[in-house]
């Protein structure tokens, strides 16, 4: 099986690179998309909204309660922005501020 190697430097000066059965940028973007899939859900599950605490196996009542809790984490990021814009937080040692307003709301 072929396998392709896609590269991207990003801002920070790191490189991104990606194995995939598929040969372009179309690679890199597919990652992208899957990456910011992922950051939602951690955000849903454990860093943030814990919604398997919640116990709902439904389908139904699951579809309503993700839609409302990535709703709730939009808002959430744009008070994020928000507070950035009118003094910006903290940084620690590797990028991340210093402390979470989502975590304390």
């Amino acid at each position: 099986m072929w396998m392709y190697v896609s590269a991207l430097s990003l801002e920070s000066g790191e490189l991104l690179s990606v194995v995939s059965v598929r040969l372009g940028v179309s690679a890199i973007q597919d990652y992208g998309r899957r990456w910011q899939i992922e950051t939602l859900f951690g955000c849903l599950k454990s860093r943030g909204f814990d919604l398997e605490s919640t116990h709902i196996t439904e389908p139904e009542r699951l579809t309503k309660m993700i839609f409302l809790l990535t709703l709730t984490l939009c808002l959430a990021h744009r008070v994020g922005i928000w507070f950035n814009e009118h003094g910006p937080l903290l940084a620690k040692k590797r990028g991340r501020k210093a402390q979470s307003f989502f975590a304390m709301v």
